[in-house]
């Protein structure tokens, strides 16, 4: 004779499939089939691509600048599966992206993901407090990438070097190394249903984003290199973190 389950466990249940479809992981076997990702990043100025040491730009205030070095990280990538709710996240989820001389376009792997629709990516610019509380890591975290800061435990998320020429042709330095667990920014990208992402056994596919640089400086407020040209941290590198995570610095552009 079967017994009568109690209220009370009908009612943890309930609770417990309510949480469980609401945005928590997915799990994903080891020995299922599985699809893989290619992010790819496109770096642009305006509407020209962005080329490391070649082109001498201008900020919304008409302030000219050029960029030597332009590093910084990617991190804890997930996707929300159309059906279930329920997250795909990237395991050991780190990635630094090096612009160099070699063109304006950067990509990496994203591998394992389950089978099935996704409507939605999210991705952070830095490194989470978990992790940036110690700088004992390797790959992509290894403190020799020279990402990590020489004088405090922790990352520099993004670390854009220059000069500027706002008061000689010479020209200045620009210095904006971006840390600090209060500047970690996570971006969120709905697909819609000509860019939905199916992941179909051992198929990969590529997401296309658009990075346009000269954003850090602007959107929502103007960087004005005299004033605010060498930054390590306090309110100017909130500032430019602000920029990137509410402006229009990261665009979706196509799953293919």
């Amino acid at each position: 004779m079967l017994k009568k389950v109690s209220k009370s466990v009908r009612t943890w249940a309930a609770a417990l499939l309510l949480i469980s479809s609401c945005g928590g992981d997915d799990p994903v076997k080891s020995n299922s089939e599985t699809g893989k990702l290619i992010i790819k990043i496109e770096h642009f100025v305006g509407n020209e691509p962005f080329l490391v040491g070649e082109n001498r730009y201008k900020n919304k205030l008409g302030q000219a600048y050029n960029v030597e070095k332009l590093d910084y990280y990617l991190s804890n990538f997930r996707l929300r599966n159309l059906s279930s709710g329920l997250f795909f996240s990237e395991k050991e989820s780190y990635h630094l992206l090096r612009n160099n001389n070699k063109g304006s376009i950067l990509t990496f792997e994203i591998d394992s993901i389950p089978l099935g629709s996704f409507s939605e990516i999210e991705f952070a610019i830095g490194i989470d407090n978990a992790h940036n509380t110690s700088i004992d890591r390797d790959g992509d975290l290894d403190p020799s990438n020279n990402m990590a800061w020489d004088w405090n435990t922790g990352y520099k998320f993004v670390v854009m070097e220059g000069l500027h020429y706002t008061n000689t042709t010479d020209g200045e330095p620009l210095i904006f190394h971006i840390g600090e667990d209060k500047n970690y920014k996570t971006l969120k990208f709905r697909l819609d249903k000509a860019n939905e992402l199916r992941s179909e056994a051992k198929q990969t596919r590529t997401m296309t984003f658009r990075m346009q640089v000269d954003e850090m400086f602007t959107t929502p407020t103007d960087t004005d290199f005299k004033t605010i040209s060498k930054v390590s941290g306090g309110a100017p590198a909130s500032e430019i973190a602000n920029n990137y995570a509410t402006g229009p610095m990261f665009q979706f552009k196509s799953v293919e």
